[in-house]
């Protein structure tokens, strides 16, 4: 394995050519970066019906070529088809699926074996995938301490390779807009503040480890209500975030939260643009930056945006392009339309 890393925004774009053309294709990173996620977002946007999730660590080659039985007026041996591939004859899966074969490296080498047919010839004994099926696969690297094997040279060859890696601006833009960071814009904040935070290479000793996936479970506990008054409480936050994301980083973020804590009220800069204060302290600037980008509307960005062009040019542009990010119908407003006038050359 040794195609170029890149974003998980780039390794969609390739992952769409690669399908469009009927390219097999491996994803490739560590654990929690994304990799089923993209998959997913890919197939919906290339308008698949169905994306078949065959993870191939949990099979056996029989659950490919199907179970053996007798065919006695033949007096041959038949294999019955397995009906959770989108072969031919499953009528349970559509025609344009999406097979996706997760975990391909961590599988047993007679189920990896079973899959050389299947990723080339598009068949497994007497069973042939519809022709609308496309297959994508995904798997971490031996370097990621995920039990990882080294993928058999005829296997890959078979494949297309793209391999991803955390992307912190990426996960800003999709954490903007997803509905488990809705309660919790902090988290988006914090990495603006310490970007290195988004994911951890784990040791061989290590449980909790940062990643795109274990923040996403840092938002569900809702972060911004979790206890914060008295020192007990801090330690129980504390714990809740280091059992997901490991203790030196949940004492990293729990120290940002507390500043978090300390800033004006949202409204009140909404209400009074021109004079609510505007921080000194880049790790601030980050916090309301992104903050105001989350709780923007159309009927307040006007507002927001009074408050934008008091900030260094740098937040302002944040604020504004995160804002607009997650929510297209903003460019109508006055204030994009003066903030990409100003910047025509950028764009």
């Amino acid at each position: 394995m040794n195609s170029p890393a890149m974003s998980l925004e780039s390794a969609a774009r390739l992952l769409e050519l690669y399908i469009l053309a009927d390219i097999p294709a491996m994803l490739w990173g560590a654990p929690g970066v994304g990799k089923s996620d993209v998959v997913r977002q890919v197939a919906g946007k290339l308008g698949f019906d169905a994306v078949c999730d065959f993870r191939l660590n949990l099979r056996e080659s029989v659950d490919l070529r199907g179970m053996p039985a007798a065919d006695l007026s033949a007096m041959v041996t038949r294999w019955l088809r397995p009906g959770d591939l989108p072969f031919f004859g499953n009528d349970n899966w559509p025609d344009r699926t999406a097979l996706f074969c997760d975990e391909i490296n961590t599988a047993a080498p007679s189920v990896q074996a079973a899959a050389f047919g299947l990723i080339l010839d598009r068949l497994v004994g007497e069973h042939r995938l519809k022709p609308g099926v496309r297959i994508i696969a995904a798997g971490n690297r031996q370097s990621d301490r995920a039990s990882a094997q080294r993928m058999p040279s005829a296997l890959a060859n078979r494949f297309a390779h793209v391999t991803v890696e955390p992307d912190v601006k990426a996960f800003q833009r999709y954490a903007m807009s997803a509905p488990e960071f809705a309660d919790a814009p902090e988290i988006i904040a914090f990495f603006g503040f310490m970007p290195e935070a988004l994911s951890d290479i784990p040791t061989a000793d290590t449980a909790a480890f940062a990643s795109p996936r274990a923040w996403s479970r840092v938002a569900r506990l809702r972060s911004g209500s979790m206890p914060a008054g008295t020192a007990a409480e801090k330690a129980i936050r504390h714990l809740a975030v280091a059992g997901i994301v490991g203790d030196a980083r949940a004492t990293e973020f729990c120290g940002f939260l507390d500043i978090w804590r300390t800033l004006p009220p949202l409204e009140s800069i909404i209400l009074n643009p021109t004079g609510a204060p505007v921080p000194n302290e880049p790790c601030i600037l980050w916090a309301v930056s992104g903050a105001l980008a989350r709780k923007a509307t159309v009927r307040n960005f006007d507002s927001i945006g009074q408050y934008a062009d008091r900030l260094p040019g740098d937040f302002r542009t944040l604020l504004i392009m995160s804002a607009v990010k997650r929510d297209p119908a903003l460019q109508a407003t006055r204030t994009y339309t003066g903030f990409a006038v100003q910047n025509q050359d950028a764009f």
